[in-house]
């Protein structure tokens, strides 16, 4: 009886064939076959950033950093987590997971935790806002947009950036989060200290008066529930206030045997400028707008950077 090698000795065409049909199929499942040259060790960061306006670091560590310091502090896999104050009144905290958590689950669990400890937070902190969001520390990558200011402004820029340009990366593979230099437009009013001492109006109530006085109210109906079986109509009425000549007629005091009214535009300068002025972006000696962009915790960063 011959020996499997004495039968492709004697016939070596057939060990031809069956070389080549090997190879064809090793090759073809080469490129199916899933590959993981290294396992994810990349830890899952949840970020929780707000502000508390006009607040100092301390008055910020000690009225929100440390209620929601101990709230994180016992949320499941958490690996550890930093906190940062600034003096602006900005706070941000990165909570580090260990590695394997799912990122959802992460998330979510932050996010229970911040709820918890909401009621013990400063009223201005939970108007403006808490943000809680799945992104590494570190930037992956960062662009810079420049102008040269013929045709359009640095806030011009910075605005096209956030509006058109932001949210279409976001929706790309891999990226977690997209963040804009933060000079966008907005609505500022600037206060004469001199003019509100004289008048003896506080800032509390500068703010009522914009925030009662720039709302998107719902007038209701005419004619509704049956009311009239003629007539029927939808009232609309003006809402939120969009130029700078309807913020200056807030009214933000008045006498009513009188009729005397104190206007934003007595007690203030306004103007669209720029929603925040705290940082400032140059690029080769050019005002410039900056994108800054996270990518996933399971997402390859040349991939995503080559996308993007």
């Amino acid at each position: 009886m011959k020996s499997i090698s004495q039968v492709f000795i004697d016939h070596p065409r057939v060990a031809w064939v069956i070389c080549i049909v090997i190879s064809l199929c090793g090759a073809i499942c080469l490129s199916r076959i899933p590959v993981a040259e290294y396992p994810n060790i990349t830890p899952v960061t949840v970020t929780v950033s707000t502000s508390y306006s006009g607040a100092s670091s301390d008055v910020l560590r000690e009225s929100v950093a440390t209620v929601i310091e101990d709230q994180i502090n016992g949320v499941e896999d958490v690996w550890y987590y930093k906190s940062s104050c600034s003096g602006v009144g900005a706070y941000t905290c990165y909570v580090v997971f260990r590695p394997g958590t799912q990122p959802n689950i992460a998330l979510v669990n932050t996010q229970n935790a911040v709820k918890r400890a909401e009621s013990k937070l400063p009223e201005e902190t939970l108007r403006s806002g808490i943000n809680v969001k799945v992104r590494p520390e570190d930037r992956m990558v960062m662009y810079a947009f420049t102008t040269d200011g013929r045709e359009m402004d640095v806030m011009g820029l910075s605005n096209f950036v956030e509006k058109q340009i932001a949210d279409s990366i976001t929706r790309v593979e891999g990226v977690s989060l997209v963040e804009t230099g933060g000079r966008s437009y907005a609505m500022r009013i600037w206060l004469n200290p001199i003019r509100v001492a004289a008048l003896g109006i506080s800032i509390d109530e500068i703010k009522s008066a914009i925030e009662g006085q720039n709302v998107q109210a719902a007038a209701g109906t005419v004619g509704g529930e049956y009311a009239n079986k003629y007539l029927f109509f939808k009232l609309n009425v003006k809402g939120r206030l969009k130029t700078k000549e309807e913020f200056e007629k807030i009214v933000v005091r008045s006498d009513p045997t009188t009729g005397a009214q104190v206007l934003i535009s007595d007690i203030a300068r306004v103007e669209l400028g720029c929603s925040g002025y705290n940082t400032r972006w140059r690029y080769n000696d050019l005002p410039a707008s900056s994108l800054q962009i996270y990518k996933a915790p399971e997402a390859n960063a040349v991939e995503t950077a080559r996308r993007v």
